[in-house]
């Protein structure tokens, strides 16, 4: 997914970063003991952020500020933010999570609210992938 943002970072920021995607699906075809399953494996997320023009110090010091405490949530098994080397704005972020269910209280954290607050109008691109390891 690969996701162009302005006004509506935060409901783009939390739909993507939500675990809900199986609602949508005909309940005739969701097998719920699968679903069940797969809210408590562990989930990976790979975050991209580009800053827009002027704003990478804003956006730097607002991605510095989200590491400690999302760190010390509990089902946090994994938070670690880097730099792209050729696009100096661009920032990217390895989660891992307990469950998606772990990550769903994550999104709903005073500090990710705030995070996201931060971060509205201030971002190019924002792409989000929730993975799951296979092999």
């Amino acid at each position: 997914m690969h996701l162009f943002v302005g006004d509506k970072l935060k409901s783009t920021a939390q739909q993507a970063h939500s675990d809900k995607d199986f609602n949508d699906a005909d309940a005739n075809t969701v097998d719920f003991h699968q679903v069940e399953r797969e809210k408590t494996m562990e989930v990976r997320v790979i975050a991209t952020l580009q800053a827009k023009a002027g704003f990478e110090a804003a956006v730097s010091e607002a991605v510095h500020d989200i590491l400690e405490p999302s760190r010390q949530e509990l089902g946090n098994l994994q938070y670690d933010l880097h730099r792209d080397l050729e696009k100096p704005g661009t920032f990217v972020f390895f989660e891992r999570w307990a469950s998606s269910e772990a990550l769903d209280k994550h999104n709903e954290t005073a500090h990710f609210q705030q995070f996201v607050s931060r971060l509205d109008g201030k971002l190019d691109v924002l792409d989000i992938k929730k993975l799951k390891k296979i092999a």
